[in-house]
């Protein structure tokens, strides 16, 4: 069974979490702890006092530089995220490429991207830096000019493609809801590779960048079978009982919808030549490092990999090894733990969620309900280059009445990555999909609320 801990009383709206190590040197020569009279830009204006937090500290300010060449980007634009900031307009830089943002959470893990005309888009992360104990900290995005920018339309059979994934290799993106692309390269020639979710992937090219405008329909072609879903449960998870465990239902749901499930009980993860999706649940022991290689290439060619997690070491989670997993595509789970207030006519827990992110993810549905949950960071040092459409939280709270390790705010259960032609999937809270009843109200988890609809997309997208 995956009990879940009862909603704590609104006096009791605290979680305890372990505190994360430092991520050293992740980030040196991008974030400068100081800005001592002659900055690196033409001294923007200081950022403006930070305010004083509930608790009675001051919260940290930060300076965002946005340079290409040495040079200032004007008119540069900018989104900042991040577990305890409040919803931030995206903000665009002036003349000296500079901007300042106030409100910084001293513990938070910063997500910032930028990107203008003629640039390829980047982003970086704070990974946890403790912007209020330098009072005011400076990062540096550097923009790389752009080749050219590739657009075309994914279609089958005629129709628009949405939310296939479009790649050169380097970077990638998604197909929006008429089968849209649109693709920055750096390369002055590149290769494409188009894939999605139960049809054959295709390449494209080689194309000659600076020649190219827009590169017309390009058409996938179903795979022709049912699509088949690996389960690996060899990791020791808690599903390992197979059919009486407590992923039963989700695969009675997904196997009535057409696809072919299997679940691989023991030994190690071999070929994975006509698998198509990957779930990985709850895992507490980690791959070997040519299974995590094996993993990664097939996911660069359209594989989708799902990992499930859970929050504080519950029903045997092995965060270290899940982290390992899922370095590769710049996603990770945080230590810490959601708990869910009692919040009366709402069901803790309750996600509203944004639309018109991730193509496909969010079709039908208006909520999804977490019990308890880890959060989902947006990580570097892996092999995606970070930008505004290949690594990113969704699904984020917001000021929903949740207490994460004592600030409120923002809470990313949901991460998403794009690795070539593939995607990955990370959620904070296997519980959402199990057999269980965990708020003892009559309605097994898979089906409160919008969960069942979100489950079918999350492996149809």
């Amino acid at each position: 069974m995956l009990p879940c801990m009862p909603p704590v009383r609104a006096a009791e709206r605290m979680v305890y979490t372990q505190p994360l190590p430092r991520m050293t040197g992740l980030i040196a020569g991008i974030l400068v702890l100081t800005c001592l009279g002659g900055c690196w830009w033409s001294s923007p204006p200081p950022p403006p006092a930070a305010p004083i937090a509930d608790d009675g500290r001051r919260q940290g300010t930060l300076a965002i530089a946005v340079r290409a060449g040495g040079q200032p980007v004007a008119g540069a634009l900018v989104d900042v995220s991040g577990d305890g900031l409040k919803a931030q307009k995206t903000q665009e830089t002036g003349e000296d490429g500079a901007l300042g943002v106030i409100g910084i959470d001293p513990s938070d893990d910063l997500v910032i991207r930028a990107e203008a005309p003629g640039f390829l888009p980047v982003t970086k992360t704070t990974e946890q830096t403790d912007l209020a104990a330098v009072g005011r900290s400076v990062v540096l995005l550097e923009l790389l000019p752009a080749t050219g920018i590739l657009t075309g339309r994914v279609v089958s059979q005629g129709r628009p493609l949405a939310g296939a994934c479009v790649s050169d290799g380097q970077r990638s993106t998604l197909t929006d809801s008429a089968g849209h692309f649109r693709l920055a390269v750096g390369d002055t020639y590149t290769t494409l590779r188009m894939a999605a979710t139960g049809y054959v992937a295709q390449n494209l090219g080689p194309i000659n960048v600076p020649a190219a405008t827009d590169l017309g329909d390009q058409s996938l072609v179903p795979v022709g079978r049912l699509p088949h879903i690996l389960v690996d449960l060899s990791r020791r998870s808690f599903g390992r009982d197979g059919d009486a465990g407590e992923l039963a239902g989700l695969y009675a749901l997904l196997t009535g919808r057409g696809y072919r499930v299997s679940r691989l009980q023991d030994g190690p993860l071999g070929d994975l030549g006509g698998v198509d999706i990957v779930v990985v649940p709850v895992m507490s022991t980690g791959l070997a490092s040519d299974e995590r290689d094996r993993l990664v290439a097939w996911v660069r060619q359209g594989g989708k990999l799902i990992v499930l997690g859970e929050w504080g070491g519950f029903g045997g989670f092995n965060l270290q090894a899940a982290n390992d997993l899922l370095l590769p595509f710049n996603l990770g789970f945080g230590g810490d733990a959601l708990r869910s207030p009692d919040s009366g006519r709402e069901r803790p827990g309750a996600i509203p969620l944004p639309a018109g992110t991730a193509p496909g993810l969010w079709d039908g549905v208006r909520q999804v309900d977490l019990f308890e949950a880890c959060r989902v960071r947006v990580r570097e040092g892996g092999k995606v280059p970070l930008d505004s459409h290949n690594t990113y939280q969704t699904g984020r709270l917001g000021q929903q009445g949740m207490r994460v390790a004592a600030v409120w705010g923002n809470f990313s259960p949901i991460g998403v990555s794009l690795l070539g032609a593939g995607r990955v999937v990370a959620i904070g809270d296997a519980s959402l999909w199990s057999g269980d009843d965990s708020d003892g109200d009559g309605t097994l988890n898979l089906f409160q609320g919008d969960n069942r609809t979100f489950a079918l997309n999350v492996f149809r997208w």
